[in-house]
């Protein structure tokens, strides 16, 4: 009856329970507990009408139309990272991805019409393909149509075969100008064919877990702007491309190609202040005119300004010392393999000096090295970071000459990592080189560090050099740890201090001292 249907009308709108209404379920999916809940008819008239809002002639306009997911806008793959139950098996059983957007201002029907035809969400000039694009355009304004926040739905079985409409969350519209930087085309095109390659059945199962360590790290940075965030990013590319560096075989089938070269901006905006962030940064930019970069000790790698590329050389796999051991043993075995390489490549300068090939692009202050000396950094987050770090053009780093945060005001290191550290510089030591003697480190790194002491002194005197100490002696651990860290790159300046604290000064310094006293 009319009166009937108008109380239904009232109960709609309006807090009036009725206790006329029949039980049913009109919702389905998108609520799967209402299978005994009352039911008013005039919700079900009104769910018809809004869903012919979601036309499907946008998923043809943007060529949206995939296969295995819905044709209606703002629906796109599912990404199986960013929610509570997330698991790599939703991908597979999920339906699609479906982003609702929520606006807070009154809205006509030719406007919401006009927004749903549209459907559009951008990433760097495409369609969004997958729930991690759709979140890069949010974060990038490639959704700006008033909208303030998204709510991600997901249509998951749940309960055996049933398919519900589950909630992975809401994502507010801002701007995230660091998610620009996943923009650029080159990394762009790598980020969607590894995410192809990792999710396909022939992929290791390392590369589906990197691929979702990564794509969760960037969905938060999406949400939430800083150097951490960025530095997750970073982190995950660097294990993606290490997935790649062990897996050769599947690589080939599956073109994979190195990530490619990351901007200098990435150093400045990963910068956090910290030591590990700094120490790690001092190694990534190490290069030599003979001996190469630090890249290619980590993975089968060659770089050039043309960019990465996966090292076909029979060099490549002995240039390869990085390992599953502690970051103080790897730092000692590429320590030893540019050693070798310098006398294999013949790193010499004038006067035929062959010297140490360790010039730097960023400089490792002497008071982070000093901490990592004395185990107050964490060695698991250093290694992580010079993953990632690797990954950047340090060709363009250098050129810019791009600075770092300074450090705290920490206690240098001591007399012994300083005198071993002198015979293992690019620099001239008051106007002297110093020839490079392997062997040095290699009796520091089996704690033999007294011998490492009077090899290293009898060389600094045989260069003319006066050394004021005569002899140490440290643990073998800290022996370790002090044969590692004279591979990081200090700067002239930092040079100039340690020469100051073990080296007798100049003559002509000393004479022009004794000119000045009355």
């Amino acid at each position: 009856s009319s009166s009937q249907s108008s109380s239904w009308w009232d109960e709609a709108f309006f807090p009036t329970p009725k206790n006329d209404l029949q039980k049913d379920s009109i919702l389905g999916q998108f609520d799967p507990g209402a299978v005994e809940r009352s039911v008013n008819p005039w919700d079900y008239v009104m769910m018809i009408e809004g869903a012919l809002v979601f036309a499907s002639a946008a998923v043809k306009r943007h060529e949206l139309s995939v296969k295995g997911i819905l044709s209606y806008p703002f629906c796109v793959r599912s990404a199986g990272v960013g929610y509570g139950s997330s698991a790599a098996s939703d991908e597979v059983s999920c339906r699609a991805e479906f982003w609702l957007p929520l606006w807070n201002r009154p809205c006509g029907l030719n406007e919401i019409e006009a927004l749903f035809s549209e459907g559009r969400a951008q990433v760097h000039g495409r369609a969004a393909r997958t729930g991690v694009d759709f979140a890069r355009a949010v974060s990038t304004l490639g959704t700006d149509r008033g909208i303030e926040q998204f709510m991600r739905f997901g249509f998951h079985a749940r309960n055996g075969l049933a398919y519900f409409a589950v909630p992975l969350g809401r994502f507010v519209v801002r701007r995230q100008p660091q998610v620009d930087l996943l923009n650029e085309e080159k990394l762009d095109r790598w980020l969607d064919s590894f995410r192809r390659a990792a999710s396909s059945d022939m992929a290791p199962s390392s590369a589906r877990r990197a691929l979702n360590r990564l794509e969760d790290a960037i969905l938060k940075l999406c949400q939430k702007r800083g150097a951490v965030q960025l530095q997750a990013v970073l982190i995950g590319l660097g294990e993606a491309e290490a997935v790649l560096a062990r897996s050769p075989k599947w690589r080939e089938e599956a073109f994979q190609r190195p990530v490619p070269l990351l901007p200098a901006e990435w150093l400045t905006q990963c910068d956090d202040g910290s030591s590990e962030f700094r120490l790690a940064a001092s190694l990534a930019g190490i290069h030599s005119p003979a001996v190469g970069d630090l890249r290619q000790h980590l993975e089968p790698v060659e770089v050039s300004r043309f960019g990465a590329f996966w090292s076909e050389s029979s060099n490549a796999s002995n240039n390869v010392v990085w390992s599953e051991a502690t970051l103080d043993r790897n730092l000692i075995a590429i320590f030893k393999r540019r050693c070798i390489e310098a006398v294999k490549q013949n790193e010499r300068v004038s006067g035929n000096i062959l010297i140490f090939p360790g010039q730097l692009s960023c400089s490792a202050s002497l008071e982070d090295i000093s901490a990592f000396v004395n185990q107050d950094t964490n060695d698991e987050r250093i290694a992580a970071l010079l993953r990632g770090l690797i990954l950047l053009d340090w060709l363009q780093i250098r050129q810019e000459k791009t600075p770092l945060k300074s450090g705290d005001d920490r206690p240098q290191p001591d007399a012994i990592f300083t005198t071993l550290k002198l015979c293992h510089l690019p620099y001239e030591i008051q106007g002297r080189y110093i020839p490079l003697i392997p062997e040095i480190t290699r009796l520091a790194a089996a704690g033999r560090v007294d011998e490492a002491m009077k090899l290293a002194i009898r060389r600094l005197t045989g260069s003319s050099l006066k050394p004021v100490i005569r002899n140490a002696a440290r643990s073998g651990t800290l022996s370790r740890r002090i044969a590692a860290s004279l591979l990081f790159p200090i700067s002239f300046e930092d040079m100039r201090r340690l020469a100051q604290t073990v080296l007798a000064p100049e003559p002509q310094l000393i004479e022009y001292a004794e000119e000045q006293i009355p």
